[in-house]
């Protein structure tokens, strides 16, 4: 199971909607404290998570997964800047 870690609930209902499209079971998550109980007490396979989260960073939040889940991916959503 992948589970998305984005603050903006439309746009995790949005990467959830394209990665079922794709086959992949999803849950979801609003920020990085509620992504590490989820990992703690469930099983997921990737971590897809907003690199930019207010309360705990990206760089954090894989670093406490290591230490609960070494074996889940982690994935990080980079924002589109302006060229």
């Amino acid at each position: 199971m992948t589970l998305i870690v984005h603050e903006d609930a439309a746009a995790r209902a949005l990467i959830a909607e394209k990665l079922r499209a794709e086959g992949f079971e999803t849950d979801d998550a609003g920020d990085g404290y509620e992504a590490i109980r989820k990992v703690w007490q469930g099983h997921y396979d990737t971590v897809v998570a907003a690199a930019g989260l207010r309360r705990m960073d990206g760089r954090r939040l894989a670093s406490h997964l290591r230490d609960i889940a070494p074996e889940v991916k982690v994935v990080f959503l980079e924002p589109d800047l302006p060229r």
